[in-house]
């Protein structure tokens, strides 16, 4: 439980916070402005922007067998996840 000190720093902390993208890559990691979006749309354009960004990048890194084998995972991944939906 926080104590009423700390109540009033973990929202100041958390306000700061807001609107930053946290973004880790190897051993570095940054918070860059998110201010992206002015809307639920426009924001979910940009996360798929980004997700293909990350997914062509792990390509050239992994070439095609290695991004073959990856897809093939989460094919069977989403495959079983959907068979125990049903």
């Amino acid at each position: 439980m926080a104590t009423a000190q700390e109540a009033p720093d973990r929202a100041g902390a958390q306000a700061r916070l807001e609107g930053l993208l946290g973004v880790l890559e190897g051993h570095h990691a940054a918070l860059l402005p998110l201010r992206l979006a002015r809307g639920q749309v426009e924001l979910e354009n940009w996360v798929n922007s980004i997700h293909s960004a990350c997914a062509a990048a792990f390509a050239r890194h992994r070439g095609k067998t290695g991004t073959l084998h990856l897809l093939q995972e989460e094919i069977f991944r989403l495959e079983k996840s959907i068979e125990t939906v049903s």
